[in-house]
């Protein structure tokens, strides 16, 4: 995990298509995020809860009522269904337990409300792609993504962001019948929405600088 410089992150947005539901727009591009997860600190195993992005988040498992309890876990590798999901980068990937071929859903949830949140997905789900649904900081439904990812281990790079409220809540939803997981996370980013204070020096700065270029 490593944090980078904002503005160089703001100055490398990716370009925005037309696909978009409520507040939430679906990126083209990869972009290059304030702060990044990889996952190489953690221990192979399994986890109730798990911070991630250096404290700016965590994650759990959802969707599944009756024992066991359902966890996030870190993997190596992972051969389900006959397809395998290797680590996109390092040696550690995000997903979810197994308990008789049944994988339950992960949550993020960003302690900084997010404008841009991204990275890198794969699945080993007998059926493709899945669905992200996205919440503020008051729980409010900010709207809907496909995400498009084909069946066959491979990763794909997907991002969105926010043209109102802040993302705090990210909810991804599999289409499998043996539950809403089989879905793996490698290399995400998130650029913060910047604090008022931030936003309004940042505005001061440019006023500055134009004054000076008169």
């Amino acid at each position: 995990m490593k944090t980078r410089n904002v503005i160089g992150a703001l100055s490398a947005a990716a370009i925005i298509t037309s696909a978009s539901l409520g507040d939430i727009q679906s990126l083209e591009l990869p972009f290059q995020g304030d702060i990044t997860e990889g996952f190489e600190q953690y221990e192979i195993g399994d986890y109730p809860s798990l911070d991630v992005f250096d404290g700016s988040g965590f994650v759990t498992a959802i969707g599944q009522e009756a024992p066991p309890v359902p966890e996030v876990e870190i993997h190596f590798g992972v051969t389900i269904h006959g397809i395998h999901v290797q680590a996109r980068s390092g040696v550690r990937m995000l997903g979810t337990t197994f308990s008789d071929d049944v994988s339950p859903a992960i949550r993020w949830n960003l302690t900084q409300p997010a404008l841009m949140f991204g990275g890198f997905f794969a699945t080993n789900n007998l059926v493709p792609d899945a669905t992200a649904f996205f919440y503020d900081e008051d729980n409010n439904f900010l709207g809907q993504q496909p995400l498009f990812i084909p069946n066959d281990g491979n990763w794909v790079w997907q991002g969105w962001e926010t043209t109102g409220a802040g993302i705090a809540r990210i909810d991804f939803f599999g289409n499998g019948q043996f539950g809403p997981g089989f879905i793996f996370y490698d290399d995400m980013d998130y650029i913060p929405i910047p604090a008022p204070a931030s936003a309004v020096l940042l505005g001061a700065v440019g006023l500055i600088a134009r004054r000076r270029r008169r």
